[in-house]
C-alpha cells in the first residue's frame, strides 16, 4: 500500500477538490517539459509545470500482476508546449514520462501515478492522444537472443565495436526531389548510405534521426515523407549504415569476429526440403 503524504490526503478529503494532474516528460533529444491539468503554472519537484488545456488521463489500474496496466493521455493542440511538428516529427517517441497527482493550493504534497514510456501518439485534428507504456511492458519482449542469419547488433554499439566516427559525414543539401528524397554534395560509394541514418544540424528536425532506405551516393531516401522540411543549404549529419549480412561484416567492415548472427544454420526451409532422386 502505498503512502499518501498527509496534505494531500486532507486534500483528498475536502468537499472542494484542489487536486489536478501534472505530467513530467523527458523526450529522447534531452528536452524535460512539465504539464498540468490545473489553469495556473505549477512548480512540482523542481519542474515548472505548464497548463496544458484538456489534458486528462484515462483510468489508471495497479495489480499486483505481470500483467502491467497502461493508460493514454489526450490533450489539445496549440498550448505553445505540445506542437503538431513535434509529433509528426516523433519528437515524443519513446519519451520517458511520469504521472502525479497533486494538490495545486500545495504542490509539495504529490503522489506518483503512474510512470512508463510514450508508444503510440496520435494527432486527430486539434488534439492528441498518446499511449503511456508501464515497465510491466518490458516483459511482453522475447527475453534472449533468437537464432537469425542476420546480424542481431545495431552497427557501432558494444556488441558490433565498429568505430562510428570515420562512417559519419557533414553534408550539404543541395535539391529536395520527393517527398522523401533529397541530394547531397557528399559523394560516397553506392549503396553505402543504405540502411544508415540521417540527422539535420540546423530547423525543426534538429537532432532526429531518420532512417536512409537506400542511396546511390549523391540522392539519399528516407524511410518518412520529411523531404520537405528540409531546405536547400542546411547541413546533415550522415551515418552510413550496414544490411546486417555476414558478408557485409566481413568484407566491407572486417568485423566478422564480433558478428552477431548464424548465417549458416539451416533456415526453415530445409525442413520440407526432399532428397533429390
Amino acid at each position: 500500500m502505498r503512502a499518501i503524504p498527509e496534505t494531500l490526503a486532507a486534500a483528498l478529503e475536502e468537499e472542494t477538490t484542489s487536486l489536478a494532474f501534472c505530467w513530467r516528460i523527458e523526450r529522447a533529444d534531452g528536452a524535460a517539459l512539465g504539464f498540468t491539468s490545473h489553469d495556473r503554472p505549477l512548480v512540482v519537484d523542481g519542474m515548472a509545470c505548464s497548463p496544458v488545456p484538456g489534458m486528462v488521463p484515462s483510468a489508471v489500474a495497479h495489480a499486483d500482476s505481470i500483467e502491467g496496466g497502461g493508460m493514454e493521455v489526450s490533450g489539445a493542440l496549440g498550448s505553445g508546449r505540445i506542437r503538431a511538428d513535434d509529433i509528426a516529427t516523433g519528437r515524443y517517441d519513446r519519451a520517458c514520462a511520469t504521472l502525479s497527482l497533486v494538490d495545486w493550493s500545495a504542490p509539495t504534497a504529490s503522489i506518483l501515478l503512474a510512470s512508463g514510456e510514450i508508444g503510440d501518439i496520435v494527432r486527430r485534428d486539434d488534439r492528441f492522444e498518446a499511449e503511456l507504456k508501464s515497465a510491466h511492458a518490458d516483459l511482453d519482449r522475447t527475453p534472449i537472443a533468437l537464432c537469425t542469419p542476420e546480424c542481431r547488433a545495431r552497427l557501432g554499439d558494444a556488441r558490433c565495436r565498429v568505430a562510428l566516427a570515420p562512417l559519419t559525414h557533414i553534408a550539404c543539401v543541395t535539391a529536395v526531389t520527393g517527398a522523401a528524397r533529397i541530394e547531397t554534395d557528399c559523394a560516397l560509394p553506392s549503396s553505402a548510405l543504405a540502411y544508415g541514418r540521417l540527422r539535420p544540424l540546423a530547423g525543426a528536425l534538429a537532432g532526429l534521426d531518420f532512417e536512409i532506405v537506400a542511396s546511390d551516393g549523391v540522392s539519399v531516401d528516407l524511410r518518412e515523407a520529411v523531404a520537405a522540411r528540409l531546405a536547400p543549404g542546411e547541413l546533415v549529419e550522415l551515418r552510413e549504415g550496414c544490411d546486417r549480412r555476414f558478408s557485409t561484416c566481413r568484407d566491407r567492415f572486417q568485423n566478422k569476429d564480433n558478428f552477431r548472427g548464424e548465417p549458416h544454420v539451416p533456415g526453415t526451409d530445409s525442413v520440407i526440403r526432399y532428397p533429390s532422386l
